[in-house]
């Protein structure tokens, strides 16, 4: 299963996420973190839209693994069906 296949499964099937996989994610999308303060991470990538995190115990709920997938999507160049 190709990258883009992955983050739609997260899309139709969101699941929790530990905040290393998140985190490891973003940065393969070459976002930074830019502020962090509780359990609140905002990550910034120049031109696009930051993505704000909420962690608890060590785990990101399903809606922001699915909002952050979807911000992400986005991003990736459009591929043949």
């Amino acid at each position: 299963m190709d990258f883009t296949a992955q983050i739609r499964e997260l899309i139709d099937r969101p699941t929790e996420l530990r905040f290393k996989q998140v985190q490891t994610i973003l940065y393969d999308f070459s976002y930074k973190l830019v502020n962090s303060k509780g359990s609140h991470f905002r990550f910034k990538k120049n031109n696009f839209l930051s993505i704000t995190i909420v962690v608890h115990s060590k785990k990101v709920k399903k809606w922001y693994v699915r909002r952050m997938c979807k911000i992400l999507l986005s991003q990736l160049p459009l591929s043949a069906p």
